[in-house]
């Protein structure tokens, strides 16, 4: 992190890269623990349930005492938490055609409350190579499909999306009373 900094990159927030940190106790300790030290925001949530239920349904390797450790705090309470949270982290479900893929994205995108969601992806270009380094290169392909899709713009716009940034959300956060 300080590396980054003495090169002028700030980073914006700590991420979990693909929830790896949630699958272990002491992983989400060292995390947090970094977060708060650096005074960078990590990836974590407000509705621990809510976002549980959506990681769990997204086969998301969670186990029942990360949420206790979520529920509980890392040895104070998660309210104390001093950087902004999001309301809910989830995933792209699933599907078998690019169709079923983009109305689950629009199911899920109309079940949340309002508030900060993030939805993560991991868009991919289909090559041949790619094909043979992961075993979710078609629903890679798709999300990343999914953002070009004017449908999907159109989605946006209709439902009133707002988008946002780590940056801007600590901004806001820094500013607030």
């Amino acid at each position: 992190m300080q590396r980054a900094r003495d090169l002028g990159i700030e980073p914006t927030h700590i991420d979990t890269h693909i929830g790896t940190v949630y699958t272990r106790p002491d992983f989400l300790r060292a995390y947090l623990r970094v977060s708060v030290e650096n005074g960078i925001p990590a990836m974590t949530m407000q509705d621990v349930e809510g976002t549980v239920d959506c990681l769990v349904e997204d086969d998301f390797p969670l186990r029942e005492q990360i949420v206790d450790l979520l529920a509980k705090g890392i040895g104070k309470k998660l309210e104390d938490y001093p950087f902004p949270r999001l309301d809910v982290l989830c995933s792209v479900r699933r599907g078998d055609t690019y169709e079923e893929v983009r109305e689950g994205f629009f199911d899920l995108v109309r079940s949340l409350e309002p508030g900060i969601a993030q939805i993560f992806i991991h868009p991919a270009v289909d090559s041949p190579g790619f094909r043979k380094i992961t075993n979710s290169w078609q629903h890679r392909v798709w999300e990343s499909q999914l953002f070009a899709d004017p449908e999907v713009k159109q989605f946006f716009a209709d439902e009133g999306i707002l988008f946002t940034s780590w940056r801007e959300m600590m901004s806001r956060f820094e500013g607030s009373p």
